[in-house]
């Protein structure tokens, strides 16, 4: 993937250069200081996503995005890189492809490398689709896209996550717990109701009153009669039971048969 870097903050720049020149797909072509730099590159570039600060002179990220949506061409997707995170809402109706708070942690930096991978994919299917198709009365094609925010009620507020923050889910009682790093949410909402918000993520229902990030497995221990237990790469190093008619296709999920 052609990536785009724009910060104005020197050291973070370069440390985020650095780890996404770790991945052995992405192409840095170019590194902007301010907004009104990033807006000429992507112009000039053939970029597919741009990894942006919000806050920066001239113009801020938010900016850049709006004046490129007023462009002819497709514009790249957008990874926003932040050390604060109240922007987050605007940046999803956005349709950022994700949210990434300073200090970068290399794990949720690879995390968000991946979830641009599947968008990319995405995108390419669509346009391939959009060719093979070429009768004239042919309906307009809408690219199926996943949701880039989730919005969950709590009762007193709404949350708003991206996917990728939610690590499991739990039943409980007449609701759900929805757990993150940092902390655990509860809503009235169903578990089939937050598996149908996050179609199309890596999420997967290995019990009935459980739902799990894939990215966050870290090993999968025999528990018996069939059964697994999942060990989480989370903080708290959580636990989540596998039942045993959910194992099989867990595995295939997980790519070994």
């Amino acid at each position: 993937m052609r990536v785009l870097v724009a910060d104005d903050e020197t050291l973070a720049r370069e440390e985020l250069v650095y780890l996404l020149n770790q991945a052995n797909d992405v192409e840095l072509v170019g590194q902007a200081t301010d907004g009104s730099e990033l807006l000429l590159l992507i112009k000039e570039k053939d970029v597919d996503v741009v990894f942006l600060d919000i806050q920066m002179p001239k113009l801020t990220g938010l900016a850049v995005v709006h004046a490129l949506r007023a462009l002819d061409k497709e514009p790249p997707l957008f990874v926003f890189v932040t050390a604060y995170d109240e922007h987050a809402v605007q940046a999803f109706e956005l349709e950022a492809v994700d949210y990434v708070l300073k200090p970068f942690d290399e794990e949720r930096l690879m995390r968000a490398l991946g979830r641009v991978r599947r968008h990319l994919a995405s995108r390419g299917g669509a346009k391939r689709d959009e060719r093979s198709d070429d009768r004239s009365d042919a309906m307009p094609r809408v690219p199926l896209t996943r949701p880039v925010r989730l919005v969950i009620d709590d009762g007193e507020r709404l949350v708003v996550l991206t996917p990728a923050d939610v690590i499991y889910a739990v039943r409980e009682g007449r609701g759900i717990h929805i757990h993150t790093e940092s902390q655990t949410i509860e809503s009235r909402m169903t578990l089939s109701e937050l598996e149908e918000k996050l179609s199309g993520h890596d999420f997967f229902r290995v019990h009935r009153s459980y739902l799990v990030n894939l990215d966050y497995i870290e090993a999968i221990t025999p528990w018996f009669n069939g059964a697994y237990t999942l060990l989480l790469r989370d903080a708290a190093r959580s636990t989540v039971p596998v039942s045993r008619a959910a194992a099989k296709q867990l595995f295939e999920r997980l790519g070994r048969a």
